[in-house]
C-alpha cells in the first residue's frame, strides 16, 4: 500500500499496545472498584474517555506514526479495531465470558457501545489526518 510502511505498521502496533493496556486497566479498575448496578452507565462513559484517549494519543502522535497517505491512515484505523476486537474477544473468552456475553458490549439495544467506539477508532486517524492537512496544506 503506497505511504505505508513496515516502519509505519510497527509504529501503529506499538500505539495499538499502548491503547489496550491502558482500556485493559480502566476496565479492570472499573470492574473492581464499581457494582453492577452502575456497571452500563460506567461502561459507556468509559467507551467514551477511551475514544477520547485514542484521538488525543493519535494526535499527539501524528508525526511519530508518518502516516503519509489517506489509505496508510484508514488502515491503520481499521488495524487498531480489528487488533482490539480480537483482543476483546479472547480475553473475554479466556477470563470465561460467554458468547452471549460479549455481544452484549456491542449491542446498542442491551447498553453496549463498543461497536461504535471501535467504529470511532477506526476513522481516528482518518480524521485527524483531515484535520491536521487543512490546518496546516503546505504539510
Amino acid at each position: 500500500m503506497p505511504g505505508y510502511s513496515i516502519a509505519a505498521l510497527l509504529r501503529a502496533l506499538l500505539l495499538w499496545l499502548l491503547f489496550i493496556l491502558a482500556e485493559s486497566a480502566q476496565g479492570a479498575l472499573r470492574r473492581l472498584m464499581l457494582g453492577p448496578q452502575v456497571q452500563i452507565a460506567v461502561h459507556l462513559a468509559s467507551v467514551l474517555v477511551g475514544v477520547g484517549v485514542i484521538f488525543a494519543a493519535t494526535w499527539f502522535g501524528w508525526r511519530w506514526l508518518r502516516l503519509r497517505s489517506v489509505g496508510a491512515a484508514l488502515a491503520t484505523g481499521v488495524l487498531w479495531a480489528a487488533l482490539t476486537l480480537g483482543f476483546e474477544l479472547g480475553i473475554g473468552r479466556v477470563l470465561g465470558a460467554s458468547w452471549d456475553a460479549l455481544a452484549t458490549d456491542y449491542d446498542p439495544r442491551r447498553g453496549g457501545a463498543m461497536a461504535a467506539g471501535l467504529l470511532a477508532m477506526a476513522l481516528t486517524p482518518w480524521a485527524i489526518g483531515r484535520i491536521k492537512a487543512r490546518r496546516n496544506p503546505a504539510a
